[in-house]
């Protein structure tokens, strides 16, 4: 399908080169900007389940997604003694279980979207935003370069702060409303010795507690706390013959 609809979409991380894959197979001519001088490394897993499996499948990514995912054999919640209380595996209800079969780190993730994308659309990166006037045919977009430039539709993929969105519906505080949790996540050498497990501790307290996984890329662990300053010793495990013990 052949178009002549030119689309800025703002955000490269994943949500944007997502959109520009369909985009542009549709026919349109994509330019997706990127505040950050290149692609954003880091961040933490991204599951695919239900659904998104599907639309990975369709987009022809099923192959390279598989080829980076984090290999996370399962997950064990165990309490203060280390007793294994639950046990969940990557294979449960055809992979779509607590933890997907599919899991892949963010900046992954992003890498293999921009891969696919990229020679059929235009990054800019190191620009963004900084004024957008539209009319009925369209709208016209000044960039933060000085940059102008003219498209027929423009749309927001730069996450929660979105200051796109900012621009043309107001404050995100007007929108946004904080549901009282905090995340910490944070990488510290593997010396629990986690290989291939997740381990979910359980008696932190209520909404307190950290969770240990594996980094298939350093042999270290991420460590998520979702409230700050929590204490406890963690359960030394290695496998799940011997969290099973």
């Amino acid at each position: 399908m052949v178009s002549d609809v030119r689309v800025l979409v703002s955000g490269a991380s994943i949500a944007g080169p997502a959109l520009a894959h369909w985009l542009s197979r549709r026919g349109a001519e994509v330019t997706v900007v990127e505040r950050a001088p290149g692609l954003r490394p880091g961040g933490q897993a991204v599951d695919a389940r239900g659904v998104a499996r599907e639309v990975i499948r369709r987009m022809g990514l099923d192959a390279p997604l598989r080829a980076v995912y984090t290999n996370t054999a399962g997950a064990y919640k165990v309490d203060a003694a280390g007793k294994v209380l639950e046990t969940y595996r990557a294979e449960d209800d055809g992979g779509d279980g607590y933890i997907s079969e599919i899991e892949v780190l963010r900046g992954d993730f992003s890498r293999v979207l921009y891969d696919d994308t990229s020679a059929a659309v235009e990054y800019v990166f190191g620009d963004r935003i900084a004024e957008l006037t539209q009319d009925a045919d369209g709208v016209d977009v000044i960039f933060a370069s000085g940059q102008e430039r003219r498209f027929e539709l423009v749309i927001g993929a730069d996450g929660l702060h979105s200051a796109l969105r900012a621009m043309v519906f107001g404050p995100r505080e007007d929108f946004v409303r904080h549901l009282g949790l905090v995340l910490a996540f944070y990488t510290v050498a593997n010396e629990f010795e986690i290989d291939g497990w997740m381990i979910d501790y359980q008696n932190a307290g209520p909404l307190r507690g950290p969770t240990t996984r594996p980094r298939s890329d350093q042999g270290d662990r991420d460590a998520l706390v979702p409230r700050p300053r929590v204490r406890c010793r963690l359960p030394r495990h290695r496998g799940p013959e011997a969290a099973a013990s």
